[in-house]
């Protein structure tokens, strides 16, 4: 079996419900999880999840090292952009792997060997574009992937430049190894079919599909996780049964939303079957109206005006001369995107 690692650095304490990410991971025994940080492991946490016990300060100082050159890292969210050089916190442990690869902790896994057995490994060097999951295989050739974003004929961030700004440049997607992904085809990329991966629209109360505009919820069982179609007031259009439970699929991301428990997460018996909906973790299978569309109206406005402050925060911040060309950047990108992947 291929031996498989993935990395996260997180700063600062865990959210609240950590527990159910580590849950879905120890249900991945096959696959070990690196988890660089500046918090305690803590109690009780799965066996294939190794803790590295570093600050934002000895991370920064690894990359300039390994790089060979200054970079910017003033708070723990522009490490998302160095996600493709994450690889290089792990020193000599990646040796162990044939593939490596990063994920974020605002999800939940199914699955991982349903979808990735061997033989669908072998035929790629590069798995998905995403910054939330992506895996490579353990090559020279792609731990220096990256590089190649310094290319004159690339649209994308130069890495030079994204890991010297003190802004997001959303280097680890599609502003960076996205376009890689697609431009030199390394690897299967197209996870924006949805067979195996879910990353519902974050600017809708409803888990929106972002290519489809279809609707659902997602049901965990054991470390099997289901997508399951509901109407566009949340109420379940499947025909459910102990024979079909949902469409299996590999994870769910569920961004920049805050979630609601009524369960204890931390008893893995309790929490060993649960269901997610907008926005609960909950042991109770939705029969109900979850929303209406006045709910959908008033979470739709709250995000246009979060955006808008963060937007103006960031001009603030970086300033006019900084910020304007990254703006540029993006909306020059997301129409390529737009035309080549229908995404956006």
């Amino acid at each position: 079996m291929k031996k498989i690692c993935v990395t996260v650095v997180w700063m600062g304490p865990f959210p609240k419900d950590y527990r159910l990410w580590l849950n879905s991971v120890e249900k991945n025994p096959t696959v070990d999880f690196y988890m660089i940080t500046d918090q305690e492991a803590p109690a009780n946490s799965p066996a294939n999840v190794f803790y590295i016990k570093s600050s934002i300060k000895e991370v920064k100082e690894k990359f300039e090292k390994k790089l060979g050159m200054k970079v910017c890292i003033k708070r723990p969210y522009k490490l998302c952009d160095f996600k493709p050089v994450w690889w290089m916190l792990m020193d000599e442990r990646l040796n162990n792997y044939d593939y490596y690869g990063y994920c974020d902790i605002d999800m939940v896994f199914g699955d991982i060997r349903h979808f990735l057995p061997d033989e669908f490994l072998e035929k790629y060097d590069k798995i998905f574009d995403r910054g939330y999951f992506t895996l490579y295989k353990n090559t020279e050739e792609m731990r220096y992937f990256f590089k190649k974003t310094a290319d004159k004929d690339n649209m994308a961030y130069s890495y030079k430049k994204a890991f010297k700004t003190g802004y997001a440049c959303y280097f680890d997607e599609f502003m960076g190894m996205g376009i890689l992904s697609w431009k030199y085809k390394n690897g299967y990329v197209d996870q924006l079919d949805e067979k195996m991966i879910q990353d519902p629209d974050w600017k809708r109360l409803d888990f929106s599909s972002y290519v489809t505009h279809k609707s659902f919820i997602f049901h965990w069982e054991n470390g099997k996780l289901y997508r399951i179609n509901v109407d566009e007031h949340g109420i379940i259009t499947d025909l459910l049964s102990d024979e079909y439970k949902g469409e299996e699929i590999l994870l769910a991301h569920i961004q920049k939303r805050k979630f609601e428990t009524d369960f204890d997460i931390t008893d893995r018996e309790v929490a060993s079957e649960y269901w997610i909906v907008p926005n609960r973790y909950t042991k109770d299978k939705p029969s109900d109206e979850l929303y209406s569309d006045k709910d959908k109206a008033e979470f739709a406005e709250a995000v246009r005006e979060s955006d808008k402050n963060k937007k103006i925060k960031n001009l603030k911040e970086n300033g006019i001369i900084q910020y304007i060309p990254h703006f540029l950047r993006t909306r020059k990108i997301r129409q390529f995107t737009r035309t080549v992947k229908g995404y956006y």
